[in-house]
């Protein structure tokens, strides 16, 4: 993705959401893994953004298996590493903060591609711990609400100590259970190794520069609409979801990256929470335009099992950093919708 991959007025916003926090990372350095990736990009762009608010730069390590021709890499401050990650034993960059983002976050990629899945969340993530441990860096690890499976409805919605429902031998399993594997590693260099140690659980997280590609609903949704074809649901569409805007996620991870003081925190909105069609007759009123729909199966390359409900409690992070999410569902969908139609 060559284009530009955000709104400038969101940048502006994740900035001025974290003013209270600029100077603690003032001078810091960041080792980020999946740098090119979704999260990943607006971690940089944040970082370089808050840069300018000083002459103690923040220096970036920049690590993914293929870069896009992007500005953000092209800055004195950002150096990159055009590796996989799971190939790599030595970053040779003294870091304050290791990031993990590096995976496979898309069912339709991670269903063709199981196994490099798994070792990313498992072998990637060794190497990282015990780099941090090295250099006495706080690692971060970007797991998944997927950790959770189908949870049951007395669990949502679903709390950080909900052990999940969750199947070792299906078709999303490689996705799940690499995360489950790479939590728990984390969770045995936090408390053997004394690794200082912190653990996202995204929850349905979108917006600008999710690639077109990416099969997720927001980006299919809005690909569709882009080309005047018919949005497709899923089966019945009764499978529901909350949505979180990027800016809010970016806000929350940043605020547990520098401040955190637990282990496990889920990052997302905890209302609305909606079912396919619902969803599409909130876009329809959003834009204010005609949008049709058709309902499919589950394509061949695709998952054919999905969670029928998912909604984060996140208390944790609204007692700790007294969080709100600040952008509404309808808001989020302009948003989406001015970006997409110029870049999809």
């Amino acid at each position: 993705m060559n284009e530009k991959f955000y709104l400038e007025s969101d940048i502006d916003e994740i900035v001025n959401n974290l003013k209270k926090y600029h100077k603690k990372i003032f001078g810091k350095k960041f080792l980020i893994s999946g740098a090119n990736g979704f999260l990943g990009k607006y971690f940089i762009k944040t970082l370089l953004k808050i840069n300018n608010k000083t002459k103690n730069k923040i220096k970036i390590l920049a690590i993914d298996i293929r870069f896009d021709n992007c500005e953000l890499y092209k800055n004195k401050n950002v150096t990159k590493i055009k590796k996989d990650i799971n190939k790599i034993d030595n970053y040779n960059f003294k870091c304050d903060y290791i990031l993990h983002a590096a995976g496979i976050p898309s069912p339709k990629h991670y269903y063709n591609k199981p196994i490099e899945t798994i070792f990313t969340s498992i072998t990637a993530t060794k190497k990282l711990l015990d780099y941090a441990k090295k250099i006495n860096a706080k690692f971060i690890f970007f797991s998944s609400s997927e950790i959770y499976g189908n949870p049951d409805k007395k669990n949502i919605p679903t709390k950080e100590t909900y052990n999940g429902n969750v199947s070792s031998i299906e078709d999303r399993s490689c996705y799940d259970e690499g995360k489950r594997v790479g939590e728990t590693l984390c969770y045995f260099y936090k408390i053997k190794q004394k690794v200082k140690c912190s653990i996202f659980r995204p929850f349905n997280v979108f917006g600008p520069g999710m690639p077109i590609n990416d099969y997720r609903v927001f980006p299919r949704f809005f690909n569709s609409i882009k080309k005047k074809q018919p949005i497709t649901i899923f089966k019945s569409g009764k499978q529901t979801r909350t949505f979180c805007y990027v800016t809010d996620a970016i806000t929350a991870m940043f605020l547990v990256t520098i401040n955190g003081k637990q282990f496990v925190y889920n990052i997302g909105n905890d209302k609305p929470e909606l079912n396919m069609k619902k969803l599409h007759q909130l876009m329809q009123k959003s834009l204010n335009k005609k949008i049709k729909s058709i309902n499919i199966e589950y394509p061949n390359n695709y998952p054919q099992v999905e969670p029928q409900r998912r909604c984060p409690n996140i208390t944790k992070l609204k007692k700790e950093f007294s969080f709100k999410n600040k952008v509404s569902i309808m808001e989020s969908i302009k948003r989406f919708y001015h970006w997409s139609s110029k870049y999809y």
